[in-house]
């Protein structure tokens, strides 16, 4: 075996022995399991570019060792050819030429072989190409998709916090509530309590109101009693004063003028009635007094029936 084919024989075989190592990493990255995290995929994707430039930089050996194949075996083609036009080759040169067209067939299927081998590389580094990019798209997605999952996460948390806060600030206020109840319950005993004071004083308004209604009609009647007394005596002194000096002296002694006897009792009367007219005006002053009590205990008791704390009161005690 001359040098040409060695070599020609020596490249095949390392181009042989590098889609075999090819085929192994391949076979290698498909088998790989699928990384679990971003930092992992990161790296899954480093590698996948590494064994991509690999795949090319031995697609591009290959390349280069098919063309030197092809140059060697169009210079095997010349040699065989120059061979078959001597005329009168020897026997040694007819072995030759044999062992040349073996080694150009050898050759010619070795260089099928190889160009279907680069082929098949180059289909293969195109697929781990793609299924690199759908990874890493499919990546992209999963992380778009996890980011807006942990903003809708942080959205609900939000509503949430929100939602126990305003829980937190109705069960303050309704223990506020609850704590004014008691309070509000006295407060409530002491108005009815008060009402009913009110209503008993009302009563006694009334009676009282009564009453001096009554003195009020014997003030009138006592008024006119005093009066028709003034103007009985009044007549009895004109009368007394008509009747002349002599004829009065004439009179026994033993029976005093009607006027003296009387005016001690009118006297009394007027003075009676004086006093019954100042005890009715007292009655009066303490009958608007108590009037007027009643009516402000009565619109306290309105404001606090309309008041909100009222109502709170009586809807716990229900």
């Amino acid at each position: 075996m001359d040098f040409p084919t060695f070599t020609v024989l020596t490249t095949v075989a390392g181009l042989v022995a590098g889609f075999v190592l090819c085929w192994l990493l391949m076979r290698g990255g498909r088998a790989a399991p699928a990384p679990q995290g971003w930092p992992e995929v990161q790296g899954e994707l480093a590698q996948a570019r590494g064994r991509i430039r690999q795949l090319e930089d031995e697609r591009q050996l290959a390349i280069k060792n098919y063309e030197d194949l092809k140059h060697e075996t169009a210079r095997a083609r010349g040699v065989t050819n120059a061979v078959k036009k001597d005329s009168a080759p020897p026997a040694e040169h007819a072995a030759q030429v044999a062992a040349l067209q073996a080694q150009l067939a050898a050759l010619q299927a070795q260089e099928q072989a190889t160009h279907a081998d680069i082929v098949k590389v180059r289909a293969d580094a195109l697929a781990e190409q793609a299924q690199a990019r759908d990874y890493f798209r499919s990546m992209e997605k999963n992380q778009q998709v996890a980011a807006a999952s942990a903003q809708a996460l942080k959205l609900d948390a939000d509503r949430l916090r929100q939602a126990l806060d305003l829980a937190q600030k109705e069960q303050a206020r309704a223990a506020q509530q609850a704590a004014q109840v008691p309070a509000l319950q006295a407060r409530l005993a002491a108005l009815q309590h008060h009402d009913q004071d009110q209503s008993n004083q009302q009563a006694a308004l009334r009676g009282a109101q009564g009453q001096a209604a009554e003195s009020a009609e014997a003030l009138k009647r006592a008024q006119a009693r005093m009066l028709a007394l003034e103007q009985e005596n009044a007549t009895l002194r004109r009368n007394a004063a008509a009747i002349p000096a002599p004829a009065q002296a004439v009179r026994p002694a033993a029976a005093p003028p009607v006027q003296a006897t009387q005016l001690p009792v009118l006297e009394e009367q007027v003075l009676a009635l004086q006093n019954l007219e100042k005890a009715i005006k007292k009655e009066f002053q303490l009958l608007s007094e108590l009037q007027r009590n009643v009516t402000l205990t009565s619109a306290t008791r309105h404001e606090f029936n309309d008041s909100p704390e009222s109502r709170t009161g009586n809807a716990a005690a229900a």
